[in-house]
């Protein structure tokens, strides 16, 4: 794409008469000075998000022996905010896909939350896409849901036997449930990272008792 680029921008330039071309200089310093529109940002996103991020990923292995696992956040031409996760790994050298050989869904939702921290409180995050080379992407496991008791709140289960996968899913559900209780939002998503650096301010939010099911 990056290649052909310029060849294809003179192409263009030579069709425009001279009160385009001015119009079109006008633009384009509009735009190397400032961000592009909206609107613009959102159709680029749209088109050419993930080639961007394929050429990027391809570029820092081949110039710096570097893997990367691209998180991505844009609001699409809705005003909708979207987050996504871009893995080429797998295409590159003999590399395995990170996406595929390790556990990364607890990144998720703090990928999530960021993203709408930084779009704006009131924007709810959507998925936008897994991209994973050479492959199809991963379908996000069902959150795990709690029976409450007669007040609303959650019953946390007796993990002993369970694999570990179950138990961070329960983990995280409990958590969850409680930070949404606090927050006084129904869809709320935790923001697991500020959690995890000021542990003494939020712990306060989840102490109570806990029941524990058979």
């Amino acid at each position: 794409m990056f290649k052909h680029y310029q060849a294809a921008v003179k192409s263009d330039m030579a069709e425009l008469d001279d009160d385009e071309l001015e119009k079109a200089k006008e633009t384009a310093e509009e735009w190397s000075n400032n961000c592009l529109p909206p609107e613009i940002q959102a159709q680029v996103a749209r088109k050419k998000g993930p080639a961007y991020m394929e050429q990027f990923s391809s570029e820092m292995w081949r110039q710096c022996g570097m893997r990367v696992f691209v998180m991505s956040a844009w609001k699409n031409e809705k005003g909708e905010v979207l987050f996504g996760m871009h893995d080429d790994n797998e295409a590159l050298g003999d590399g395995d896909s990170f996406m595929k050989t390790k556990d990364w869904e607890n990144i998720e939702p703090v990928w999530q939350g960021y993203a709408q921290e930084q779009f704006g409180e009131c924007a709810r995050a959507r998925d936008g896409g897994r991209h994973v080379k050479g492959g199809r992407k991963r379908i996000r496991k069902p959150a795990f849901e709690l029976d409450t008791d007669k007040d609303g709140m959650p019953l946390l289960l007796d993990i002993t036997d369970m694999k570990l996968e179950e138990k961070k899913a329960i983990v995280r559900a409990f958590l969850t449930s409680h930070y949404r209780i606090c927050s006084g939002k129904d869809k709320a998503v935790v923001p697991w990272s500020a959690i995890v650096q000021s542990q003494d301010d939020s712990a306060g939010c989840f102490r109570r008792p806990i029941f524990l099911m058979g």
